[in-house]
């Protein structure tokens, strides 16, 4: 008999209430996919995100304390995906609500393939525009989206275009590449994401590019999400701010050198004594 989840979703935290309401407006989702949910706390309140879990009303999470200075969210998604038991793996983020866009994503087209969600919508839309619940999901209700995209060519002849999160003319939804759906095997192949990357953002980036290059994979964009809006001071590290100039540079620093692998090995053998899996409270 076979017990392993038909997927493993993995999700950073760090200090955000948010997931109580995320986690209980996911659960018909991870049932329906019969996930595996690993709650991944890197540097965290370890009591804190027990209480927001039992708070949820969600049984059979998993919760995964890494004893690390400070939140990392490539390492943690590393201890993850090093813990996680099924052949296929998504990436959440704690502020985001799934509805439908789970089942669109495991649709993967083919094996040479990975999805990205397409769209995350604002639940707290400007005052410009404010979408009817029926638009979501339909582009003729709402303002064109500009979708940046950077060509890497590399000096083996392969070239790679890469679309960068975007938003849409008034701010009410964007790209979200960091919600990733990905066969584990591919995931380490690449070794995983890059945990030298400091602050946030960039880290999406990466990984999707590296895919792409490395492995010959197709980035395939599909399905909606709802995102709790909030502004940069609730990110995951207070005061934090967004490094994705510098993580960019020094992802195309790494390309140019060569180095296409994340941190994974490294990660793994560093939170070798500094990774406790905290039981959670079975409702």
């Amino acid at each position: 008999m076979n017990d392993k989840p038909a997927l493993s979703i993995l999700i950073p935290w760090y200090q955000r209430d948010e997931l109580k309401r995320t986690l209980a407006e996911n659960a018909p989702a991870f049932r329906e996919q019969q996930a595996e949910v690993l709650l991944l706390n890197c540097g965290g309140d370890s009591g804190r995100l027990q209480d927001l879990i039992a708070a949820s009303e969600v049984s059979g999470l998993r919760q995964v304390d890494i004893s690390a200075p400070r939140f990392n969210k490539s390492l943690a998604l590393n201890i993850g995906l090093s813990h996680s038991s099924s052949d296929t793996i998504f990436t959440l983020d704690a502020d985001i609500i799934l509805g439908a866009a789970l089942r669109k994503a495991r649709m993967l087209p083919d094996d040479r393939s990975f999805v990205t969600i397409e769209w995350a919508y604002e639940s707290e839309p400007s005052a410009v525009v404010r979408p009817k619940p029926g638009d979501i999901g339909n582009r003729s209700a709402m303002a064109p989206a500009r979708k940046p995209t950077l060509e890497y060519r590399f000096r083996n002849g392969i070239s790679v275009r890469h679309e960068l999160s975007h938003r849409d003319s008034f701010g009410n939804r964007q790209g979200c590449a960091g919600l990733l759906l990905a066969k584990k095997c591919d995931l380490l192949e690449v070794q995983g994401y890059n945990s030298t990357l400091e602050g946030w953002g960039g880290e999406d980036d990466d990984i999707v590019v590296r895919l792409q290059y490395v492995l010959g994979l197709r980035r395939v964009q599909r399905g909606a999400v709802l995102h709790l809006t909030h502004d940069d001071d609730r990110r995951a590290v207070k005061g934090s701010r967004s490094d994705w100039r510098v993580n960019f540079l020094k992802c195309c620093r790494n390309y140019n050198n060569g180095l296409f692998l994340g941190t994974y090995c490294a990660d793994i053998a560093w939170a070798a004594d500094k990774v406790t899996e905290t039981p959670t409270q079975q409702r």
